[in-house]
């Protein structure tokens, strides 16, 4: 049996009749399972959010080698999947406890950017690649630099087909962005300095119950 892959904590919070319930999600232990719970629910956020683009009844998952999955477009071409998951910088190993709730938008920034750079110097040399970036914990939420990321690729495109974030949930779906090509309204340097500036919160699910 394959070593447990470290993961952190995402969730949902359910508020009824019966109170607050926290829903966590559970992944499965080796990274080829985890990836795959991922494509399934990007896909079925895609076809609902991007329905012309590609035809996820193709979604196929690949031997570990060069690309993790393939899908073909509505119109017959084959893509392939990367995914990477987003752990902030290269000198993390594991131990999501010890990340702290608040982070600089500028840093999250560059460690993204880092990330990008990273796979399209191992892949990015053609336009058949599509990139997924997900994460398996809270503190490395990065969705409010997806817009920033979305208008600095407007005027340097990177070298991928395009890039999405992903963020599934306890029950097996998942929420995503598109990165690239980003078609939201860019922003203006005031608009991306305020994003960047200062620390940004993020809260836990006990945080968010007990505030």
């Amino acid at each position: 049996m394959g070593q447990r892959k470290p993961r952190g904590r995402k969730h949902t919070i359910e508020i009824g009749s019966k109170g607050v319930a926290i829903h966590d999600l559970t992944l499965p232990d080796a990274k080829p399972e985890i990836e795959w719970v991922v494509a399934k629910g990007w896909a079925g956020a895609v076809e609902s959010k991007d329905p012309s683009v590609f035809d996820v009844s193709t979604l196929k998952k690949l031997p570990e080698a060069n690309h993790d999955c393939s899908i073909q477009t509505r119109t017959g071409n084959l893509k392939y999947l990367q995914l990477v998951e987003f752990t902030g910088d290269t000198n993390f190993h594991g131990d999501y406890e010890s990340v702290e709730k608040h982070h600089n938008g500028g840093e999250r920034l560059s460690q993204i950017l880092s990330l990008i750079n990273k796979k399209a110097k191992r892949y990015g040399d053609t336009k058949d690649v599509v990139l997924l970036i997900y994460i398996t914990d809270f503190r490395f939420n990065f969705m409010p630099i997806v817009s920033v990321l979305g208008t600095l690729f407007k005027s340097k495109p990177p070298p991928f087909e395009r890039i999405y974030q992903v963020s599934v949930t306890p029950d097996g779906s998942a929420g995503i962005s598109v990165i690239h090509p980003f078609h939201g309204t860019p922003l203006s340097e005031s608009q991306i300095r305020l994003r960047l500036g200062g620390k940004v919160y993020t809260p836990g699910p006990e945080d968010r119950i007990n505030k």
